[in-house]
């Protein structure tokens, strides 16, 4: 091993990293500024009062540019991925500014095509589109990045807890979890643990049994696709086991699934400030009566939002609803007061309140359901029971770990490694292939995970000697790394052979480690290279991810990634040195 270079790097996120990083061009923040959007361009850029039908296709021109925009912003984002860098960052500032001209060129030939009355000249709309566009949402991007960051905090918070309490269980009174999954182990690959038998037996007349050696590594295979594969995911993704209390999803989803989002605080917030606007632009007279229109509007809207359907319905009785809501709201409230007043129609009043309402109550609704996930935290924390059901989960991805990065890597290596073998007539090449294989497939899994006997040199080993014959092998790391740490680069590199070799074919793999720190804490910045010729692989959060992916992101949420390039592909992962509890392979004491 040769020593890594040190390199003061700053590894927190600033603003800068939080307003440019992916989230900028993410979903979340391309959703949010498509709607609020909107508002600027229907109510403050036809000055004055004007017709309704004008104010209507007003509404219109600006749909049109928030999509011309969203459109724009998606594609760009799919293009540049998740790359955290500087020129990534600025990228996305180029798309961004991009896509404001592009919204505020429709917003310009939409009115002209129309005969929008309409001052603003092209080139000054499209620079004032561009800048707006970009800092809003530039704040938005770091409003999504803390709140992401916000909920990662409390659930490491709970997983830490968990993981305490997992590890003062009596590694030498492993639960039920572990022993009944041993047992089924056993009894599924029994034909398999036969099979290799039969091979170790006839050996070295490998020529005169290479029939019997094909049909034991299809064997392997075949217990690594049918059996383990599946054991490994059930077991990862919670299909075997109750989740813990406390969720952790996205957070809009989340806010309109639990329960009503308008709820009397947030509809007496509106109607307040509804009826203080309306007081300012036309009176107290026009506002009595706006109030009392709104009073009763919502007063039914909280009734029937305490119903039993609407509480065990929450996310259709939202998505129904809140819009129906808004668009009564609105109408009853402006044109009451124009019946009555001759007022007329307020049609700037009536889309802010329209896109108002919902904008206001998913913005509280998702500030009560972090509010909620803390204090759930909380007491899932003090809850013995809970944390008895998480400690299960902890032995249950513990083990799913163990059969992904331990047995399906060793025994896919063991059955390329026995193909090759018995096609060069290699009588010690099958019978080592043929032992390694065995081995894993005998070893206890509570002495395989709850003791965690071997030593980090010897894993590394392990995991190399595993592919030998298959694929090359370089391992670079500095000295002087926590044991936990090179437990970890030894896991990560098991997982990365074995998707790197069955799906791209790769022959070479290259494994450097470099120490860099800041002011808060060190870091060890993993990259391994291939020379495989497989698709690009999921990157992190991306869908159709599989149960390695699903590991790192648990392992190091957000500090991981995964690129093709010309010759192959690269993984790179960051590190936390002071490992405690931080970053933490399941199984690992």
């Amino acid at each position: 091993m040769t020593s890594g270079k040190l390199e003061h790097i700053g590894l927190h996120r600033s603003w800068w990293a939080r307003a440019t990083g992916p989230n900028l061009l993410g979903l979340p923040v391309v959703a949010i500024y498509a709607v609020i959007g909107i508002i600027p361009i229907v109510a403050t850029h036809p000055a004055g009062d004007i017709p309704a039908r004008e104010r209507l296709l007003w509404l219109a021109v600006a749909v049109l540019a928030q999509v011309g925009l969203s459109v724009v912003a998606l594609i760009g984002g799919r293009l540049i991925g998740h790359r955290e860098s500087r020129r990534a960052s600025i990228a996305r500032i180029g798309i961004v500014l991009i896509g404001g001209a592009v919204r505020g060129l429709i917003v310009q030939l939409s009115t002209d095509s129309l005969g929008l009355d309409d001052p603003a000249s092209l080139i000054p709309r499209m620079l004032n589109s561009a800048t707006t566009v970009l800092l809003w949402m530039a704040v938005i991007a770091i409003l999504v990045d803390g709140q992401r960051e916000f909920r990662r905090m409390y659930r490491e918070a709970f997983d830490r807890d968990i993981a305490i309490a997992a590890r003062s269980v009596d590694p030498d009174d492993p639960d039920d979890v572990v022993e009944s999954i041993d047992e089924h182990m056993r009894r599924v690959s029994k034909s398999v643990r036969q099979r290799i038998d039969d091979i170790r037996v006839d050996s070295p007349h490998v020529d005169s049994s290479a029939l019997v050696v094909q049909q034991a590594a299809d064997a392997i295979r075949d217990l690594v696709n049918t059996q383990l594969r599946p054991l490994s995911h059930r077991l990862w993704f919670g299909d075997a086991g109750q989740p813990p209390r406390v969720r952790f999803g996205p957070v809009a989803s989340e806010a309109i699934s639990r329960a009503p989002i308008l709820t009397p605080i947030v509809l007496a917030i509106l109607t307040i400030g509804m009826i203080i606007g309306s007081a300012v632009r036309y009176g107290p007279t026009v506002a009595a009566v706006s109030g009392a229109v709104l009073i009763a509007v919502t007063g039914a809207y909280v009734a029937l939002s305490r119903s039993k359907v609407a509480r065990a319905h929450a996310r259709l009785w939202n998505l129904i609803t809140v819009p129906v809501f808004s668009v009564v709201a609105a109408l009853m409230a402006t044109q009451a007061s124009a019946v009555l007043f001759d007022s007329g129609s307020d049609a700037p009043t009536i889309i802010t309140i329209i896109l108002g309402i919902p904008t206001f109550g998913m913005i509280v609704a998702m500030a009560h359901v972090t509010t909620d996930d803390r204090q759930s935290l909380l007491e899932a924390m003090a809850d013995p029971q809970a944390i008895r059901e998480a400690v299960r989960r902890v032995r249950e991805r513990e083990v799913a770990t163990y059969v992904h990065n331990h047995v399906k890597s060793q025994l896919t290596a063991s059955a390329l490694r026995m193909r090759e073998a018995a096609r060069t007539d290699d009588s010690e090449g099958v019978r080592a292939a043929a032992d390694a294989a065995l081995d894993v497939l005998s070893r206890p899994l509570p002495d395989a995970i709850m003791l965690g006997r071997q030593s980090p040199a010897e894993r590394l080993v392990e995991v190399t000697q595993a592919w030998q014959g298959i694929a090359d092998v370089d391992v670079e790391l500095p000295d002087g790394l926590p044991d936990q740490v090179t437990l970890l680069v030894a896991d990560i590199l098991a997982e990365a052979i074995a998707n790197a070799v069955r799906a791209g074919g790769a022959t070479r793999l290259s494994v450097t480690g470099e120490h860099r720190f800041d002011a808060q804490a060190d870091h060890l910045l993993v990259t391994i290279t291939d020379d495989g010729i497989a698709e690009s692989a999921p990157a992190h959060g991306e869908r159709g991810a599989g149960m390695g992916t699903a590991w790192l992101d648990s392992l190091v949420p957000g500090q991981w990634q995964r690129q093709r390039t010309g010759q192959g592909s690269v993984l790179t992962v960051r590190l936390p040195l002071t490992v405690g509890v931080e970053a933490r392979s399941p199984g690992r004491r």
